[in-house]
């Protein structure tokens, strides 16, 4: 099961700055929009920014509830 919930505010947490593209979003707090699951315990999460037209995606584990 996914640890967060459609509509759910989280923040990206200082682990996302592994993978360098997603350092600019550590600190910022998004909407989630979509979970994926990806193999038999992992999740993707799909999260709105506000002022941002696309969502951007982060492994469950890089996000904490906001």
């Amino acid at each position: 099961m996914p640890q967060f919930s459609l509509g759910e505010k989280v923040k990206v947490s200082k682990a996302a700055a592994a993978e360098g593209s997603n350092s600019n979003f550590v600190g910022k707090v998004g909407t989630v929009e979509r979970n994926q699951q990806v193999g038999p315990g992992g999740f993707v999460v799909d999260v709105a920014f506000d002022g941002q037209a696309n969502t951007a995606s982060f492994w469950e584990r890089w996000l904490e509830k906001a």
